[in-house]
């Protein structure tokens, strides 16, 4: 007597853990396009100033700074970002804001090579969905 085993077909079944993975790929590549929209910008309308750090937090986990500058336009703008090295209240610093947004802004010299957010977002994206995937997929479970 021959016994043929036959493979259990798999059964995709949507369930929360599913659901939380596809969700949490979709908020990576928000998050990820954002972020590539704000340092294109500032490659592509970036405006050099040079601004005063008016506070330096690094007190959490969190390290921030406030520089306060005047745009070309004139128009004096106080903007944080956690994104430096070393910074002491009261000194000039050169920062490239954003004609169209003022308020988003960058270190002069802060790299703003789009190619790490992309491949970030993306691949994490990626590990999202196949999770899902795994999740969604269910064997049945083997007859004797």
């Amino acid at each position: 007597m021959t016994v043929t085993r036959t493979r259990p077909k798999a059964q995709w079944r949507v369930g929360f853990a599913s659901v939380l993975l596809l969700c949490c790929a979709l908020v990576s590549l928000v998050l990820g396009a954002w972020e590539v929209h704000t340092l294109t910008g500032l490659q592509e309308r970036g405006e050099v100033v040079t601004g005063t750090v008016v506070k330096v937090d690094d007190s959490g986990r969190r390290q921030s700074m406030k520089v306060e500058y005047t745009t070309r336009e004139g128009r004096k703008v106080t903007a944080s970002t956690g994104l430096f090295q070393q910074a002491v209240v009261g000194q000039p610093i050169e920062i490239r804001y954003d004609r169209e947004h003022p308020g988003r802004m960058a270190l002069a010299d802060w790299d703003l090579d789009t190619t790490f957010p992309k491949y970030l977002s993306g691949g994490l994206a990626v590990v999202f969905v196949i999770g899902s995937l795994a999740a969604m997929r269910r064997r049945q479970p083997q007859v004797s």
